[in-house]
């Protein structure tokens, strides 16, 4: 009975007995392993820079023509940024409209301005909702002469007019970085071989700032 109560003792000190401190240091020492470093984001690269110049072969009144584009890009803090491509004889402008702000591209041919010509986008104001910017172009096209397309000029369009009268053209609605703008092309019908490739061109160049590659024209 002794014996027990002596082995019993021996077993009860042993499990009190302070672990083996090069055990414990070898335990401390597995550690789990570091979370994997996070990688830096990596900002998208910049849009190219365009060239200043461009050179390109229209097809104007029936016969190809080599012209030179001149890069033009619109004006500081003007309501929807873009750079766009245009011909000598079209001068670029910043314009006055009662529906927003706008740009136009008015003829210049030989030297001589003729607004009868003209490419024209208008930003409509801040805030404009989807049916208001239906109603403004609507009347806008209406003031033209305009008449409803069943399809839209454009794949980017929400309507399009056609304009027939003293001026021939289009004007389409569209949206774009949560702003509405419409945009017009009107000419006198026998600027239709001349101008209508330069404003078409305008468009085909066209790129909203922000490394967009796409446009009206596209």
């Amino acid at each position: 009975m002794k014996t027990l109560r002596l082995l019993s003792a021996v077993l009860l000190l042993a499990g009190c007995t302070a672990p083996d401190p090069d055990a414990r240091a070898a335990a401390d020492s597995v550690a789990p392993p570091p979370a994997a470093a996070e990688e830096p984001a990596v900002p998208p690269p910049p849009a190219p820079d365009r060239p200043e110049t461009k050179q390109v072969e229209l097809d104007v009144e029936g016969m190809g023509e080599a012209m030179t584009l001149r890069l033009y890009r619109s004006p500081s803090g003007f309501a929807l940024p873009f750079s766009t491509y245009v011909p000598a004889d079209v001068q670029p402008e910043a314009a006055r409209s009662e529906d927003g702000d706008a740009m136009r591209f008015v003829s210049a041919f030989g030297g001589t301005r003729d607004e009868r010509a003209q490419l024209r986008l208008v930003v409509l104001p801040a805030g404009s909702d989807g049916e208001r910017a239906w109603q403004l172009a609507r009347a806008a096209a209406e003031r033209r002469g305009g008449t409803p397309l069943e399809r839209p000029q454009y794949p980017w369009a929400h309507a399009s007019y056609r304009l027939q009268g003293e001026a021939d053209g289009f004007l389409s609605l569209g949206e774009h970085a949560g702003r509405w703008f419409y945009l017009v092309m009107e000419y006198p019908p026998d600027y239709a071989e001349g101008f209508t490739p330069r404003a078409l061109v305008i468009l085909r160049e066209w790129r909203w700032a922000g490394g967009d590659d796409t446009g009206p024209g596209g």
